[in-house]
């Protein structure tokens, strides 16, 4: 049925082997998966690091608010103390006194110090009384403190000179 000039004639097969045609069968169907599967991998992983990126921002925004709401919590428990009668009168031996009988005023407070408007600090909740005292290390804060008279938050120091 096959004519020598017609096209079935002319297709001529592939003299390579069985390995190879396995070999190219093979390669053809894994390299498109391959393909797949790394892309959805890169794209799990970037999703992956948004929705860290997401969770670590709400954290930082938590723990910001939590020093917030802390800060705020001392300036006014330093406020109330301000206004004991204890302070009020100058009896700053009575208040040393009160202060130092308490394992801590707040939880979070390692000691309570009282300095002068100039920095010199008069008492030190974690010294005994009488020893002599450094000075504020912040003239910056101690000269917005006279200006404002209100609350000042300072960088984090380690205490007193």
């Amino acid at each position: 049925m096959f004519f020598k000039g017609d096209a079935w004639s002319r297709l001529r097969w592939s003299t390579a082997s069985l390995r190879a045609h396995l070999l190219a069968v093979t390669l053809l169907a894994t390299v498109p998966m391959t393909l797949l599967a790394a892309w959805l991998i890169s794209e799990q992983a970037r999703e992956s690091r948004a929705q860290l990126d997401a969770d670590l921002a709400r954290a930082v925004r938590a723990f910001a608010m939590t020093v917030d709401r802390e800060l705020a919590s001392s300036a006014e428990a330093l406020q109330v103390l301000a206004m004991t009668d204890q302070l009020q009168q100058g009896d700053l031996a009575g208040v040393f006194t009160s202060l130092a009988a308490l394992p801590s005023p707040r939880q979070s407070w390692g000691s309570v110090f009282l300095s002068e408007l100039d920095g010199q600090i008069v008492f030190n909740t974690q010294q005994p009384a009488g020893r002599p005292l450094g000075r504020l290390s912040d003239p910056a804060a101690l000269t917005r403190l006279r200006q404002t008279a209100r609350p000042v938050v300072t960088n984090l120091t380690t205490g007193p000179d």
